[in-house]
This record gives structure tokens, sequence and C-alpha cells, in this order.
């Protein structure tokens, strides 16, 4: 199992979904990070081209819990609500 993620900065973070750090730890140590950091975008009217970039893979991928920050939750507004 291999998650691709891509930057214009130098990696040192990437957002990554429940779903995915959910599935990644199932598939350890049978699994890979491949991050391409340094990407160069170029916009020509309402296309985009991205172009370069370094490839780092990370492989196995564990991924440790003191690794991970918080920084999104859902909040519900329904229900029972005083």
């Amino acid at each position: 199992m291999v998650e691709v993620k891509g930057t214009t900065s130098r990696g040192d973070s990437v957002i990554l979904t429940r779903g995915e750090v959910e599935a990644q730890a199932g598939f350890y140590p049978n699994n890979a990070l491949a991050l391409v950091t340094r990407v160069q975008l170029e916009s020509a009217g309402q296309s985009a081209r991205a172009t370069g970039g370094e490839l780092r893979i990370i492989r196995p991928w564990q991924i440790m819990e003191s690794d991970l920050t918080v920084i999104s939750y859902q909040y519900s507004t329904g229900g029972n609500h005083a």
C-alpha cells in the first residue's frame, strides 16, 4: 500500500485524512509514503501544470501517534443541544 503526496514545500509535514492514517496502520510494514516535494506549479488560464519535484520514499512507513497533530474537528449542530 502506497500513499502518494505532493507539495510545493520542502515536505516537512503533509496533510493526512483519518482514513489514510487508518489504512496505512493496517498495512504496516508492507506500506510506503511516496512524497514529491518542491513541485513547481504553472498556470495558464484555467489549467495548471505541475513540473519538477524531488521524490522521497519512506518505506516501511510507521505512523506514530506522536507525529500526528489534530488540525480540525467536525462539530454537529443537531441533536439534543440545550
